[in-house]
């Protein structure tokens, strides 16, 4: 179409890359008009050692946390994106991710025993709280939350929407970090 319409190739990369720049400001905007500052609810989670880890011990991190069961198609299909936006963050000691198993009917051995364990590297958590997600206000999974260093969700997506999840989350961490 470029071609098309220009006659030439010459110029095609810095058109793409001005498309992007303007759909990343695009991006940008909308996140940070939808930024909430609603309060955290505190919650212990269990790493796959059995190590409770309070979001009260996290204070002064960016903490992507992510709902999913192993029974749930839609969580799967998420999950290479959320390993990419892991991938992006995973060096910066001021991002943590606590990926966690809800529980909803999936006991911890069922969480340890995921064949995607062996697939992703993200760190897994579990809970058998049965109404953590109701407390962060979801009843649906997968359900992403972005959690500011002062203890505030500033980002939440409910249910999986493809691969704009992994430019959204990282644009939310982006903000969070330049604050």
């Amino acid at each position: 179409m470029y071609v098309k319409e220009t006659g030439s190739d010459a110029g095609y990369d810095k058109y793409i890359t001005a498309l992007e720049q303007a759909a990343n400001n695009k991006m940008k905007a909308e996140i940070a008009k939808s930024i909430m500052k609603e309060k955290a609810p505190a919650f212990n989670l269990k790493d796959f050692d059995g190590n409770e880890v309070s979001l009260a011990s996290l204070k002064g991190k960016v903490v992507v946390v992510d709902f999913w069961a192993t029974w749930c198609v839609p969580c799967m299909k998420e999950m290479p994106y959320l390993q990419a936006v892991y991938n992006r963050y995973k060096d910066n000691p001021k991002v943590l991710f606590m990926v966690v198993n809800s529980g909803s009917g999936n006991t911890l051995q069922d969480a340890q025993g995921w064949k995607g364990n062996k697939t992703y590297s993200f760190p897994v958590y579990y809970t058998d709280e049965k109404l953590l997600g109701e407390r962060f206000g979801f009843n649906v999974i997968p359900s992403t939350f972005i959690v500011s260093p002062s203890g505030y969700i500033q980002f939440r997506n409910i249910g999986f929407e493809g691969p704009a999840i992994e430019y959204k989350l990282s644009t939310a961490i982006d903000l969070l970090l330049s604050e």
